[in-house]
Protein backbone atom coordinates (compact mmCIF):
# COMPACT_ATOMS: atom_id res chain seq x y z
CA UNK A 1 0.00 0.00 0.00
CA UNK A 2 2.86 2.42 0.61
CA UNK A 3 4.36 1.59 -2.70
CA UNK A 4 0.90 2.38 -4.38
CA UNK A 5 0.65 6.17 -2.27
CA UNK A 6 4.10 6.95 -3.22
CA UNK A 7 3.60 6.42 -6.73
CA UNK A 8 0.18 8.50 -6.53
CA UNK A 9 2.38 11.66 -5.10
CA UNK A 10 4.92 11.04 -7.75
CA UNK A 11 2.34 11.15 -10.46
CA UNK A 12 0.94 14.50 -8.66
CA UNK A 13 4.46 16.20 -8.42
CA UNK A 14 5.23 15.37 -12.10
CA UNK A 15 1.64 16.88 -12.96
CA UNK A 16 2.48 19.40 -11.24
CA UNK A 17 6.24 20.08 -12.56
CA UNK A 18 4.83 19.44 -16.12
CA UNK A 19 1.78 22.29 -15.65
CA UNK A 20 4.51 24.50 -13.93
CA UNK A 21 7.24 24.27 -17.03
CA UNK A 22 3.59 25.26 -19.56
CA UNK A 23 2.72 28.12 -17.86
CA UNK A 24 6.78 28.76 -17.96
CA UNK A 25 6.55 28.41 -21.91
CA UNK A 26 3.20 30.13 -22.01
CA UNK A 27 4.55 33.15 -20.68
CA UNK A 28 7.69 33.23 -23.18
CA UNK A 29 5.17 34.87 -25.93
CA UNK A 30 7.09 36.49 -27.54
CA UNK A 31 9.55 33.58 -28.14
CA UNK A 32 7.58 31.43 -29.72
CA UNK A 33 7.02 33.57 -33.18
CA UNK A 34 8.65 32.89 -36.74
CA UNK A 35 12.04 33.39 -37.41
CA UNK A 36 13.26 36.39 -38.69
CA UNK A 37 16.33 37.33 -40.91
CA UNK A 38 18.09 38.29 -37.89
CA UNK A 39 17.09 35.29 -36.18
CA UNK A 40 18.69 33.22 -38.82
CA UNK A 41 21.74 34.98 -39.31
CA UNK A 42 22.86 34.57 -35.67
CA UNK A 43 21.93 30.89 -35.92
CA UNK A 44 24.49 30.21 -38.78
CA UNK A 45 27.29 32.07 -37.67
CA UNK A 46 29.95 30.24 -35.70
CA UNK A 47 29.84 30.68 -31.86
CA UNK A 48 33.39 32.35 -31.64
CA UNK A 49 31.65 35.81 -33.67
CA UNK A 50 29.14 36.10 -31.80
CA UNK A 51 31.08 36.05 -28.63
CA UNK A 52 33.67 38.44 -30.50
CA UNK A 53 30.49 40.90 -31.68
CA UNK A 54 29.15 40.51 -27.29
CA UNK A 55 32.40 41.34 -26.61
CA UNK A 56 32.99 44.30 -29.12
CA UNK A 57 29.20 45.80 -28.50
CA UNK A 58 28.42 45.28 -31.78
CA UNK A 59 25.49 42.67 -30.32
CA UNK A 60 23.30 42.68 -27.45
CA UNK A 61 23.33 39.59 -25.66
CA UNK A 62 19.63 39.64 -24.78
CA UNK A 63 19.11 39.42 -28.69
CA UNK A 64 21.34 36.11 -28.67
CA UNK A 65 19.02 35.27 -25.71
CA UNK A 66 15.96 36.22 -27.81
CA UNK A 67 17.21 34.21 -30.88
CA UNK A 68 18.29 30.79 -29.25
CA UNK A 69 15.24 30.89 -26.70
CA UNK A 70 13.18 30.34 -30.31
CA UNK A 71 15.38 27.71 -31.04
CA UNK A 72 14.76 26.33 -28.03
CA UNK A 73 11.10 26.47 -27.63
CA UNK A 74 10.69 25.03 -31.13
CA UNK A 75 12.90 22.50 -30.30
CA UNK A 76 10.81 21.43 -27.20
CA UNK A 77 7.32 22.02 -29.04
CA UNK A 78 8.95 18.61 -31.61
CA UNK A 79 10.69 16.41 -29.05
CA UNK A 80 9.57 17.65 -25.19
CA UNK A 81 12.88 18.37 -24.26
CA UNK A 82 13.14 20.97 -22.16
CA UNK A 83 12.58 20.89 -18.19
CA UNK A 84 13.11 23.47 -16.88
CA UNK A 85 12.75 27.12 -18.45
CA UNK A 86 15.73 29.83 -17.23
CA UNK A 87 14.54 32.30 -20.11
CA UNK A 88 12.92 34.98 -17.88
CA UNK A 89 15.42 34.58 -15.20
CA UNK A 90 18.31 35.01 -17.87
CA UNK A 91 17.01 38.45 -18.71
CA UNK A 92 17.26 39.07 -15.53
CA UNK A 93 21.11 37.68 -14.81
CA UNK A 94 21.79 40.24 -18.34
CA UNK A 95 19.57 43.20 -17.02
CA UNK A 96 21.81 43.11 -13.52
CA UNK A 97 25.05 42.23 -14.82
CA UNK A 98 25.38 39.13 -12.89
CA UNK A 99 27.22 37.90 -16.35
CA UNK A 100 30.40 37.79 -17.49
CA UNK A 101 30.47 39.58 -20.72
CA UNK A 102 34.13 39.08 -20.96
CA UNK A 103 34.55 35.00 -20.82
CA UNK A 104 34.46 32.21 -23.84
CA UNK A 105 30.91 31.76 -24.14
CA UNK A 106 30.06 35.71 -23.47
CA UNK A 107 26.47 36.32 -24.00
CA UNK A 108 25.43 32.84 -25.03
CA UNK A 109 22.69 30.93 -23.59
CA UNK A 110 23.74 27.78 -22.90
CA UNK A 111 21.38 24.30 -22.29
CA UNK A 112 22.46 22.45 -19.00
CA UNK A 113 22.02 19.01 -18.04
CA UNK A 114 18.90 18.63 -15.51
CA UNK A 115 21.71 16.71 -13.41
CA UNK A 116 23.38 20.28 -12.76
CA UNK A 117 21.87 22.29 -9.63
CA UNK A 118 20.95 25.76 -10.04
CA UNK A 119 19.48 27.78 -7.25
CA UNK A 120 15.86 27.56 -7.40
CA UNK A 121 15.20 25.01 -10.08
CA UNK A 122 14.74 21.63 -9.78
CA UNK A 123 17.52 19.02 -11.11
CA UNK A 124 17.94 15.33 -10.86
CA UNK A 125 20.18 12.34 -9.36
CA UNK A 126 20.80 10.92 -12.65
CA UNK A 127 21.59 7.31 -10.83
CA UNK A 128 20.16 7.17 -7.64
CA UNK A 129 22.47 4.13 -6.51
CA UNK A 130 25.63 3.94 -5.94
CA UNK A 131 28.32 2.57 -8.39
CA UNK A 132 29.13 -1.39 -7.11
CA UNK A 133 32.54 -1.92 -6.18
Amino acid sequence: MVFFLDYLQHRRDCQFKQDERTARIKALGRYRGPFTPLDREIVNRPIEELVADVQKGVLEPSTLLSTYGKVALKAHEKTNCVTEVMISEAEGWIKDGSINFKGPLAGIPVSLKDTLNVGGFDSTVGMPAPFPT
